[in-house]
């Protein structure tokens, strides 16, 4: 329902006239008459619409009314039933203003109430709405402009006159408004007709009403503006500009800004990867790709990142990519990787997640090669641990010092120390010549060294030796001290063992019977023992003034010189000769004769691996190469017998296969000697269940071979066996025949192997004959029982 205040001076609005408006939708919410107070409260009660009855066409009363309506922004209804005059041309001139002829019909001053209502709050909104463009227009930060082209006589676009714009334009162009308002563009900017690129954009938008939205650059301005631009009627532009040029400028910075650091990533000696959130390599610099010994990016690129992890640090890497890809941070560290060529490296790695629009895209990081400092502090650390050396630093001023290593071989209970707690470890007898050896070194700046001896936490004396340098302050005085500490009892150790070991050696080799001598590289003697007398006949001093070459015969010198040639020239080679050689050579004696004996050399080399000398001990083996020979004669004269016995002779392994055979067993088998070694012995007598089932005693009939169970009991027990009788059923070429043999055994040890000497006299035309001697017997004997029983008969 619609509330109206009435104004009826000339009471045109009845109680009837009322009642009638409202039930037809229209409320009159009040009925005054027209004064200044009741203006104040109609404003401040603001109806929808003011009913105005002025029959009279008070002009006075009409303006009052009007201005009101205007004032407080509702439309007015004026009843009257003047159609003309003065009155009438004011009422048809304003705007917000309706009116209605008397008599006054309820439904049609509800219609033209509610039409007057309609469009009096249209037309607001559209006001409102024009206000807030406008001031949108005034306000915004956009900057905003109309236009006109400019056309040649062609018709093509030459220029542009500016018609509006708003504060903002001024202040993103850097233009005055005020003074370009009317002007030509080429007079506002002279020059820029020499870029007429976006003149031609502006003019195809305003001659054929069309819109566009592009990104320029202004050279005259040194700015940057996104520009759209709209026909608004055929001829005529509007542009809204924004300023992009801190944008742009932040893009390019960052541009130049990402450049660098790619520039850096691509030139740093670290090494650059990034793995995406699936862990797999997208990209890594030239120095990761040396660090891991790869040639070209695309061997790494789209590979999972275990790919170059080693397995003992497969779980650990997992654990931090999934750490960094949920954004925690994570600390740096010393690492493992594994490389192209399956080798092992190590590095410092550092990493952190990567973010775009605050989401987490992938890991970046880069690796700090450590394995050449790595390898320098393990060897360093070795060195040190392998020499028995622990590095210290002293702080003199505070009297306290501190062990600057992990690792304690000394096994000395002084990782932290002062100078008094230090004195307590030393050995009674050595603790005047440390304390002024401190001392001395403080007091001069001069270093510091001292050999002493402390007690270690098992209660052992150690032998220690430490160097000490001193350190001053601007002023001279000595401050600190730095130095090591090496553990030298294996050294006094040694060194009293070789004084023992040296008086021993004399004492050997003056009452030896062998002759100990030394000689450096060159062949010089450098001692020899007394025992040479004895061996040579030369004294000590004779023979040391003699070079190896002036003592051997030229076929041991030969031979030697062999041996020592080869010998240096593997220490050239950097090989480690053989740690004794033993020779046999002859020898000259004073008297002029030779004699035969046996040298045993070591080579003799420093703590370095230098070699110094020879140590040589020569015995005297005639003897021994007598009785060498006589060996040699009794063994050539027990293979002359071998050979050359009447019956088969062979050597047996413990396989039962031949190792060597004699004439006569290559005589009987009709094979030679090559033929025959290595065979078994069934094979080689061609016994009928050799070719047969599994072969030569493998066979159930071989259990009973006599060859076979002679020769494995022999192996058994040690026992030989002498002219053992068995047979053999032999196929030769294609005849079985029983062949018979006297077997004989000899267990022998040759070089450390059991053998079996295995003799075979084959007795079988002895069996044969004896087996004819006997059957003629027993035909004798029959014929001699025959004839005695025919006598017998005969003489009844």
């Amino acid at each position: 329902m619609l509330q109206a205040v009435v104004f009826d001076n000339e009471g045109i609005i009845d109680g009837n006239l009322r009642n009638k408006l409202e039930n037809v939708g229209l409320f009159l919410s009040k009925i005054c008459q027209f004064d200044e107070k009741t203006i104040v409260s109609v404003a401040e009660k603001k109806p929808d619409l003011l009913l105005y009855c002025c029959s009279s066409g008070d002009c006075n009363s009409f303006d009052r009314t009007l201005k009101m309506s205007n004032d407080i922004g509702i439309p007015c209804i004026f009843i009257t039933s003047k159609t003309g005059g003065n009155f009438f041309r004011k009422l048809n001139d304003a705007q917000s203003a309706w009116y209605i002829k008397e008599p006054v019909d309820e439904d049609e001053l509800y219609h033209i109430a509610k039409k007057a209502f309609d469009n009096f709050a249209r037309e607001k909104s559209l006001k409102e709405k024009e206000e807030k463009y406008k001031s949108i227009f005034k306000n915004s930060t956009n900057g905003f402009a109309l236009h006109e082209i400019i056309t040649d006589e062609n018709g093509k676009p030459v220029d542009y006159i500016f018609l509006e714009a708003n504060k903002a334009f001024g202040v993103l162009t850097g233009l005055d408004n005020d003074s370009i308002i009317g002007k030509r563009l080429t007079e506002i900017i002279p020059g820029i007709e020499k870029n007429t690129s976006f003149i031609d954009i502006y003019g195809n938008v305003a001659l054929n009403e069309q819109t566009v939205c592009f990104s320029e650059y202004v050279p005259q301005l040194d700015r940057y503006y996104d520009v759209c631009a709209y026909s608004t009627q055929k001829g005529q532009f509007a542009t809204i500009f924004t300023d992009i040029t801190i944008i742009r400028k932040a893009e390019e910075e960052s541009r130049q800004k990402e450049k660098r650091f790619r520039s850096i990533i691509e030139n740093t000696e670290a090494g650059y990867f990034f793995i995406d959130t699936e862990g797999i390599f997208r990209n890594v610099n030239d120095s990761w790709l040396r660090m891991h010994k790869f040639s070209s990016k695309e061997e790494v690129i789209g590979k999972y990142f275990l790919y170059t992890q080693t397995d003992t640090e497969k779980d650990g890497a997992v654990s931090i990519v999934e750490k960094l890809m949920r954004g925690e941070q994570i600390r740096s560290g010393e690492f493992t990787r594994l490389c192209k060529d399956g080798c092992t490296g190590y590095h410092k790695f550092s990493a952190n997640p990567v973010y775009e629009n605050d989401e987490i895209v992938g890991i970046e990081g880069f690796l700090i090669d450590t394995t050449e400092s790595r390898l320098k502090d393990e060897k360093y650390e070795l060195a040190l641990e392998l020499a028995n050396i622990v590095p210290w630093e002293w702080d003199l001023q505070n009297n306290r010092g501190q062990l600057l290593s992990d690792g304690n071989p000394h096994n000395i209970d002084v990782f932290e120390f002062s100078n008094e707690s230090l004195m307590l470890l030393v050995h009674p007898e050595d603790k005047k010549h440390v304390a002024e050896a401190v001392e001395k070194s403080i007091q001069n700046g001069e270093v510091c060294r001292a050999q002493y001896r402390m007690q270690d936490i098992k209660g052992n004396t150690r032998w220690l030796f430490s160097y000490g340098k001193p350190y001053r302050d601007a002023r001279g005085k000595c401050i600190r001290m730095i130095g090591v500490t090496q553990d030298i009892t294996e050294y006094k150790e040694a060194q009293k063992a070789l004084e023992e070991s040296e008086q021993k050696f004399r004492l050997l080799a003056e009452n030896a019977n062998d002759a100990i001598w030394t000689m450096d590289p060159e062949g010089r003697f450098l001692y020899v023992g007394p025992s040479v007398k004895k061996l040579t006949g030369f004294s000590p001093e004779e023979a040391i003034e003699k070079s190896l070459w002036e003592t051997l015969t030229p076929e041991s010198l030969t031979a030697v010189s062999v041996e020592m040639e080869t010998f240096f020239k593997a220490l050239q080679e950097g090989i480690t000769p053989e740690p004794v050689y033993v020779f046999e050579v002859e020898q000259f004696c004073k008297n002029g004769s030779t004699v035969w004996t046996e040298v045993v050399v070591n080579p003799v080399f420093d703590e370095a691996r230098i070699f110094r000398f020879f140590l040589g001990v020569t015995r005297n083996i005639s003897e021994r190469k007598k009785a060498e020979d006589e060996l040699r004669k009794q063994k050539n004269m027990m293979d002359t017998i071998f050979h050359n016995a009447p019956i088969i002779m062979m050597l047996i392994d413990r396989e039962g296969r031949v190792e060597n055979i004699n004439y006569s067993g290559m005589e009987a088998t009709g094979r030679k000697k090559e033929e025959l070694l290595g065979l078994l012995g069934g094979q080689l007598f061609s016994c009928v269940n050799s070719s047969k089932g599994q072969g030569c005693g493998k066979n159930t009939e071989c259990h009973s071979c006599p060859v076979r169970n002679t020769f494995l009991e022999t192996f058994k027990s040690g026992e030989n066996f002498h002219k053992l009788e068995g047979s053999l059923e032999i196929l030769h070429n294609g005849i079985i025949s029983t062949r018979h043999f006297l077997l004989s055994t000899a267990y022998l040890e040759i070089r450390g192997e059991a053998k079996v000497m295995l003799s075979v006299d084959d007795i079988t035309e002895q069996k044969n004959a004896e087996h004819e001697i006997l059957e003629a017997k027993m035909i004798a004997e029959r014929a001699n029982m025959i004839k005695s029983e025919f006598l017998a008969t005969m003489s009844h």
